[in-house]
């Protein structure tokens, strides 16, 4: 049996995060199995695709992942810490986008096939996804993406794919208006 915990955290640069966390029944033992454990022992890797390992926690990407600082995103960003912010206006090659963010929660739109975007943002990095008419549904016409913004705020690259699995595509660009 599990049961879900939500959880408001601050992160370093100031910003709030949402964390889900998973109890267990045996969550004691596996505690006590791990501070048992050999210190020159590598946990093991439980993680399924489509999830990050982020503090001992593995979280789903389709949940608005968190990821954490100094980790690698599943599209190969590093997460770095950043003072940025994604809301706001750009211009990119699937047409003008707009985001709002509260908190560490991002909500867009962009004109390319009615385009929307919701995600989550840890530093320099927002994972979230993308959705497109009409069915605004995967395989098609949704899936994941990555968008790393620069240090100087004014732009950001990005990787998207469709659906929660298989190649990305590297080709989402934008700078701010």
């Amino acid at each position: 049996m599990q049961n879900g915990a939500d959880q408001q955290q601050t992160g370093n640069d100031g910003t709030q995060m949402q964390i889900h966390t998973e109890e267990t029944d045996n969550a004691d033992q596996q505690a006590d199995d791990n501070l048992q454990s050999d210190d020159n022992q590598q946990p093991e890797d439980n993680t399924q695709s489509g999830e990050t390992q982020t503090g001992g926690v593995s979280q789903d990407a389709d949940q608005g992942t968190v990821v954490a600082i100094g980790t690698q995103t599943q599209s190969g960003f590093t997460v770095n810490e950043s003072k940025c912010s994604f809301a706001g206006d750009w211009s990119s090659n699937w047409g003008d986008m707009q985001f709002s963010q509260e908190g560490n929660v991002i909500d867009g739109t962009y004109t390319y096939d009615s385009g929307k975007i919701s995600g989550t943002v840890n530093g320099n990095v927002l994972v979230g996804k993308w959705f497109e008419s009409p069915s605004y549904a995967e395989p098609n016409d949704a899936g994941d993406i990555e968008f790393s913004i620069s240090n100087d705020c004014s732009s950001f690259s990005g990787n998207w794919r469709y659906g929660s699995s298989g190649s990305w595509n590297g080709d989402w660009t934008a700078t701010r208006k």
